[in-house]
């Protein structure tokens, strides 16, 4: 059977972050990347809808050992995906992905200190393979389903429904009226990009998000990238455009009264000064960043709005009909095309079955330590990004983690590392205090955190850059064997957690 000393599950950002870490940080590792899909990307090669881009800027976005150096702020899926194939070829990742494998269960045993892997080829054939680190970079939601409400009637509309997570590639929308439901990231982006040849596109939203609009490019960000080394250029953008973003985060935070006053001013600004357009519907019920605030760039939203192009109603949906969609307030707004951009299904580990000495490991009961890996679990280290940050920021952390952990086994011959924890000394929490509806309802899936270090999750890269990058790995928690013998018999560590977590 195949052997391999470390296995990446997947090749979007993250997968592609372990990598060019482990070829540059952690030479001679014998790695391998498991693709399901086809192509590199993750969200930025499955995401094909109108307008798709990043909600991050670039600069901190990007990776900090490829810094993004052109002046646009942010950058369309296209862009995106074209900086990560340049990044896979000129770090020598591309040769190490096999695409087409799609993996159904993983199982760590003691006996052997090595994890197996089972799945599935493109081809329809299967495959199994063990190694003795296993790499989760499987983001954090599910790609063969999307979230949608049961709409009454959906099934007697009579146009077309154009679900932003699987976009027809053939959709002309040249013309046509458009109804797009939502308000998030997704709906702020694809309603300006239809609104340039479709007749209207009307936004149906039950609560507004908060919006903030950056410029095209990012002028000051190329003077400093042409003026100064490049590198020493995108070290200072990054470090600028971080403490920027941690400063809103946390003004929202400590000011919420104050913040929602500057938005509701920026957002009326960009309307043309129509206060009572944005009081009726960009006046969100919550505070700044109970829910990931949205960007714009250009003024692209608002300017469709102004121009006609585009309107928003703020209702309820009562049901949809042959013709659109009626509203609670008896509006029926004529569609013939419906866009439902309602949210994402998250789903931990891509859906694989995961097992430790035959024990079932479920996001839902595990606990998270330093948002890299899990209580009890050996030799498994996990990607899950920022929420007021660019995912990438804490990838390149935890990657870099990675090839400490990889580098110290190594020189120890240590074939076992496991984050230890007496589960009954932690008050398992939530591990995502956000408002936002995809939040809330996978709450009982997601992995949960203790109350201090080094159980605890941060939204701050600076503390990060402390708690991570540069951590102890002598730090009392993490134990290092020559092998680790499986759990006593009668003992149930699943259940342990699981009380906890109910808790």
């Amino acid at each position: 059977m195949e052997h391999r000393e470390v296995v990446i599950i997947g090749a979007g950002i993250s997968g592609i972050d372990a990598a060019c870490n482990i070829e540059t940080k952690a030479r001679g590792t014998d790695y391998v990347i498991l693709e399901g899909r086809e192509a590199i990307g993750g969200t930025w090669d499955l995401f094909r809808y109108p307008g798709i881009r990043s909600d991050s800027d670039m600069h901190t976005f990007s990776y900090g050992f490829r810094p993004w150096t052109k002046a646009k702020r942010l950058a369309s899926a296209e862009d995106i995906r074209g900086y990560l194939a340049d990044v896979v070829d000129e770090f020598g990742v591309r040769e190490k992905i096999r695409f087409g494998h799609r993996i159904e269960k993983v199982e760590w045993d003691s006996a052997t200190s090595r994890w197996s892997i089972t799945g599935t080829r493109a081809d329809g054939g299967t495959f199994r393979m063990t190694t003795g680190f296993l790499v989760m970079a499987t983001g954090y939601y599910n790609y063969q389903e999307s979230y949608r409400p049961d709409f009454e009637g959906m099934s007697d509309f009579e146009g077309v429904v154009a679900d932003p997570q699987f976009w027809p590639e053939d959709l002309d929308y040249a013309g046509k009226k458009v109804a797009l439901i939502g308000s998030g990231a997704t709906a702020v982006t694809i309603v300006p990009e239809m609104a340039k040849t479709a007749a209207h596109v009307t936004m149906i939203q039950r609560s507004p998000s908060y919006i903030y609009n950056w410029p095209v490019d990012d002028k000051s960000a190329a003077r400093m990238m042409k003026y100064l080394p490049k590198a020493l250029g995108a070290k200072l953008v990054r470090t600028r455009n971080l403490l920027q973003n941690n400063a809103i985060f946390s003004l929202c935070r400590s000011y919420p009264k104050m913040m929602r006053r500057f938005f509701m001013k920026h957002m009326t600004g960009l309307l043309g000064g129509d206060r009572a357009y944005t009081e009726a519907h960009f006046n969100p019920r919550y505070n700044p960043w109970d829910q990931r605030l949205c960007s714009t760039s250009g003024n692209d939203l608002f300017s469709s709005i102004s121009a006609g192009k585009a309107s928003v109603r703020t209702d309820h949906i009562d049901r949809i009909t042959r013709n659109g969609i009626r509203l609670k307030s008896g509006e029926e707004v004529e569609a013939d095309i419906i866009v439902p951009a309602t949210g994402l299904k998250v789903r931990f580990f891509g859906g694989m079955k995961m097992l430790c000495d035959g024990r079932e490991l479920r996001a839902g009961e595990l606990i998270s330590y330093r948002g890299l890996m899990f209580a009890n679990v050996p030799n498994l280290l996990y990607f899950l990004g920022y929420t007021n940050n660019p995912w990438t920021v804490k990838a390149d952390m935890a990657a870099h983690y990675l090839t400490r952990l990889l580098n110290r086994m190594r020189k120890t011959g240590d074939k076992v590392v496991v984050a230890e924890l007496d589960t009954g000394k932690v008050e398992a929490q939530p591990m995502l205090k956000m408002s936002s509806g995809y939040v809330q309802r996978a709450a009982s899936a997601m992995p949960k955190i203790g109350a201090g270090k080094p159980w605890t999750v941060y939204q701050n890269p600076f503390i990060d850059w402390f708690f991570i990058k540069k951590a102890r790995l002598n730090d009392g928690v993490l134990s290092f064997s020559k092998a680790r013998p499986a759990p006593a018999a009668g003992i149930d560590e699943r259940r342990d957690v699981a009380a906890i977590a109910a808790e």
